[in-house]
């Protein structure tokens, strides 16, 4: 299990760096110089670990090579990410980092002691990270095998956890990282639980029925630990930690029912994309790479996934922001027979006709609001479109009481005169 964090990272490790020149000095000051400025803020999910990926990591890396070229690797990648018009400098620089740390953590693989354990950790995390943002942004089509290949890559981390356990807890150097991960589970709102418990029930009966179940099951305890978590993105790579092998090997092979599991926990990653640059869009091509790769016959198994992931539902979520919107179907089934009874018949069918083109046209204004806002990197990306289609709303809650009532109503509640009258 181990061995797998070495292999495709970065193709085959190269020779270690050649002799260190000016240049090379200057750039590698420079990538320490923004990893401990901006890009370890980005590794922050509570104020606590402030220090600790600021100061400490580095303090720790410069110890072991491995370590400080993945921190170099990645500081390389950020710079990537902010600066596009520099983005093939820095992405071979960063490479680069990541060919050196390979060649070097691979001898330590088999020679985990207390000494080296926290950094070989740390870099496993770091290398997770890497292949994460590599699918992101590859400029080919994700196949389901990178993505079942990068869970092998997080799953090293398990393996290194296990060669000393109970180190993590209270005194050891990674304690205020594994802190995190030991917060009591309680169980959330039902929303994703009942998509989930859904497919377990509708689960074909087959020889591997059994490892989808066990892969639903963890999916479900994945939830509960996310929901009950301050932060909740520690968690939400339990899932992939944890799944058998089995399971990794069903969606290499492009099992239907796996790749259906496997789109419905891209939703659950989404909710945590718009503030970490290195899984921005990771649920979005999961999901083209489950569509890809199912026939026809399995594509209604995506819908919900689909809208979930594409109209930027955080499934995680139990705010009101989640709920937003659910009048849509009242308002689009009891409008037009409102408006066609209290229409005058002359009227009615320009009246009909003038609300079903108004819908449409506030359809595109809302897609148009939401696309422009869509990358502002915080709440204000769906409350912006919230609020505007808030608006029109607040009038019409306030001029509904003063409409009349439809004939129809008044007939059935026994004032056919009044009805007949209007």
């Amino acid at each position: 299990m181990l061995s797998c964090i070495t292999q495709d990272v970065v193709g085959e490790p190269q020779a270690r760096c050649p002799c260190s020149t000016p240049q090379t000095w200057e750039q590698d000051l420079q990538l320490m110089h923004h990893f401990s400025t901006s890009a370890y803020l980005t590794l922050i999910d509570h104020s606590s670990l402030h220090q600790f990926w600021q100061v400490t990591v580095p303090a720790i890396a410069f110890s072991f090579d491995f370590l400080l070229h993945g921190i170099l690797a990645f500081s390389a990648l950020h710079l990537a990410h902010l600066r596009p018009n520099e983005t093939d400098a820095w992405t071979i620089l960063s490479r680069r980092h990541q060919s050196v740390a390979v060649t070097s953590f691979s001898s330590r693989l088999d020679d985990i002691t207390n000494e080296n354990v926290d950094p070989c950790l740390l870099y496993s995390c770091f290398v997770f990270m890497l292949e994460t943002y590599s699918i992101t942004t590859s400029s080919t089509a994700v196949l389901p095998r990178d993505i079942s290949r990068s869970f092998i890559l997080l799953q090293g981390v398990k393996g290194i956890l296990s060669t000393a356990p109970g180190r993590w807890s209270s005194d050891g150097v990674l304690a205020p990282l594994m802190r995190r991960a030991v917060e009591p589970v309680f169980i959330p709102s039902k929303g994703f639980k009942v998509q989930i418990e859904t497919l377990r029930e509708m689960a074909l009966p087959s020889e591997v029925t059994h490892i989808h179940r066990n892969a639903l099951d963890g999916l479900l305890t994945t939830f509960e630990a996310v929901a009950a978590s301050q932060s909740g993105y520690g968690h939400v790579w339990l899932w992939a930690i944890t799944l058998p092998r089995a399971f990794l090997e069903l969606v290499s092979e492009n099992e239907p029912f796996a790749l259906v599991i496997l789109a419905h926990y891209a939703t659950l990653v989404r909710c945590f994309e718009h503030d970490r640059w290195y899984i921005q869009g990771w649920s979005a091509r999961v999901l083209a790479a489950v569509q890809d790769a199912l026939l026809e016959s399995w594509k209604p198994w995506l819908d919900w996934p689909v809208q979930c992931i594409q109209s930027g539902l955080d499934q995680c979520s139990s705010s009101l922001a989640s709920s937003s919107g659910f009048g849509l179907v009242f308002v689009n089934s009891y409008a037009p027979m409102l408006i066609v009874e209290l229409a005058h018949p002359k009227d009615r069918q320009v009246i009909t006709s003038l609300y079903q083109t108004c819908w449409y046209l506030g359809a595109v204004a809302s897609a148009s609001t939401t696309f422009g806002t869509f990358a502002i990197p915080n709440d204000w990306a769906w409350r912006i479109p919230s609020y505007l289609q808030a608006a029109p709303a607040s009038v019409q809650i306030v001029a509904i009481w003063f409409l009349p009532e439809s004939p129809r109503f008044m007939i059935a509640k026994g004032r056919p005169e009044q009805a007949k009258a209007f």
